[in-house]
């Protein structure tokens, strides 16, 4: 999946993810992401998952908190892990997000960036 954002759309909607069971589940997500609005000083998700279908209870989000790095937080805000260092607005940047159940990942352009 590649996303193209642009001021005034800074996300992708679409249906649940009936897959998508439980946050403690082991799972990957990666995204291409080109956003202007990396550090805007506000939180803005980019790519999220929620479950269980049809009514979710818990989610995992990608996006940045407003500091210029890639976050992942869960449901309610919770932050799971950030990038450690600053991505640049208006640059594509492949972003993968791996949990095996234990750990969480976060690679940033193929990059291991945080565990």
């Amino acid at each position: 999946m590649a996303i193209q954002c642009v001021s005034g759309d800074i996300h992708l909607t679409s249906g649940n993810s009936p897959g998508f069971t439980d946050a403690t589940d082991p799972f990957s997500i990666t995204v291409w992401v080109n956003s202007p609005n990396w550090s805007t000083g506000t939180s803005q998700s980019f790519v999220g998952l929620y479950g269980p279908f049809p009514t979710p209870s818990t989610a995992i989000q990608i996006g940045t908190r407003g500091a210029g790095l890639v976050d992942c937080w869960t449901w309610g805000g919770g932050l799971l892990i950030s990038s450690s260092s600053v991505v640049q607005n208006s640059q594509w940047h492949y972003i993968a997000y791996t949990f095996d159940g234990a750990s969480h990942r976060l690679y940033v352009n193929g990059i291991l960036s945080n565990t």
